[in-house]
């Protein structure tokens, strides 16, 4: 049996050696086994199954298969961030480097003459980098904040490239011009402020906002600012106008529309994203959570209910 072939090739009927369907039928209740290829063939009666994994449960006699996806899963990290962020969250998960590959946006965005072209560079970088760790089949997204949008606008522009899509704490866009130019107007003062003042003042001014609070109060806050202390404010400066919000398309018509399964996650205490959950939730491929005990920075704050989520959704 081939993980490859369509749900509706697979999902009508399976042939099971005799000898392996009396191993797994577990009167007691379910248990699981690993179906391989030497187990498929035609012997006796065949038992309908829904495809939910890589192991087969049994039920009485019902089988179930269950695909534990093997999918490579790309890990997008928000602004002032890196790829490191995501270990919280891998480790919970017990989700190797074979799977995860998270990728380092700062190293990998360069100056570019407008928005357009930075967003067509850095999605042709991040192409190339998926190409080169698996070249067949499409990947799973996961992204946050400013890493979500990077995801959505990656599966806007290739959805042939991306299996399923998980955000956390994004917004797919801007959709009036006075929200663009006050976000324009803010993201110019923030690059100013990182040019003129340095890594440290801003982080003391970008932390203070009220969208941080609870990760202000997380035991590993400090250590998290310190580490970044170290960045290159002129680096930061340029992510900050080449990636803003400002001149970044409005995917909220496409994001309703789209049937690439989503799982979208926000932190309790963030009500401004939690109420954007609520709003993508019109669309039925969309699936939103939300996170108890967590704000903004949901993936540091809770990375194991985060990875709980994620798991049950990617598998």
């Amino acid at each position: 049996m081939t993980v490859g072939r369509s749900l509706s090739e697979i999902r009508s009927k399976v042939y099971l050696n005799p000898g392996v369907l009396e191993l797994l039928r577990d009167r007691r209740g379910v248990c699981f086994a690993v179906l391989s290829t030497a187990a498929d063939g035609v012997f006796g009666n065949s038992v309908p199954f829904h495809v939910i994994g890589l192991a087969v449960a049994v039920v009485s006699a019902k089988v179930s298969v269950m695909f534990l996806s093997n999918t490579p899963v790309l890990l997008l990290h928000g602004f002032l961030g890196s790829a490191e962020d995501w270990d919280p969250v891998c480790q919970a998960w017990g989700m190797g480097s074979q799977r995860a590959k998270p990728f380092e946006l700062k190293k990998n965005l360069y100056s570019a003459e407008s928005n357009e072209d930075a967003w067509d560079s850095l999605l042709t970088t991040i192409l190339a980098y998926m190409d080169e760790h698996n070249r067949d089949g499409p990947w799973d997204i996961v992204g946050y904040s400013m890493g979500g949008r990077i995801a959505w606008m990656l599966a806007y522009r290739y959805p042939h490239r991306v299996r399923r899509l998980c955000i956390l704490s994004a917004n797919p866009g801007l959709s009036s011009s006075d929200e663009r130019q006050f976000r324009a107007i803010k993201d110019q003062e923030w690059a100013d402020c990182l040019c003129r003042d340095g890594m440290e003042t801003f982080l003391r001014r970008w932390y203070a906002q009220p969208l941080f609070a609870l990760f202000r109060q997380h035991p590993l806050f400090a250590s998290i600012v310190n580490k970044r202390v170290n960045e290159d404010p002129a680096m930061q400066a340029m992510i900050v106008m080449s990636l803003s919000p400002a001149y970044q398309p409005d995917l909220w018509s496409w994001v309703l529309a789209s049937q690439i399964p989503t799982l979208y996650l926000s932190g309790e205490a963030d009500t401004r994203y939690t109420d954007i959950g609520k709003r993508l939730s019109e669309n039925t491929h969309v699936r939103c959570k939300t996170i108890p005990n967590a704000g903004h920075v949901l993936h540091l704050e809770a990375p194991v209910h985060v990875a709980t989520v994620l798991r049950q959704f990617l598998n």
